[in-house]
């Protein structure tokens, strides 16, 4: 199954168990911020790609293309894990 960049953002954000505002005091942006994001409203720039994908331990081919694994390798499975459940993809449909 093939997700947008904003769809990805959603996955993310939904498998670490983060609200809106959670994910975007993390990264420096409002909660408002994130559901435009995920709702195709506002486009990502660069800096928030890369403080996504350091911030979150994302894989940054993952975000942006939907290719390799979610999560960089180190990252525990108390996190998140590497792959996405079926409750996510139920939620995504």
């Amino acid at each position: 199954m093939c997700f947008t960049l904003n769809e990805r953002l959603k996955i993310i954000r939904l498998k670490l168990k983060l609200n809106q505002q959670d994910m975007g005091s993390k990264i420096g942006v409002t909660n408002a911020t994130i559901s435009r994001l995920e709702k195709r409203v506002n486009n990502f720039t660069e800096r928030m790609i890369i403080s996504i994908c350091r911030e979150f331990n994302v894989n940054e081919e993952w975000l942006r293309h939907g290719t390799g694994e979610m999560f960089i390798q180190n990252i525990n499975n108390t996190q998140g894990g590497i792959y996405m459940d079926n409750e996510l993809l139920n939620i995504l449909k």
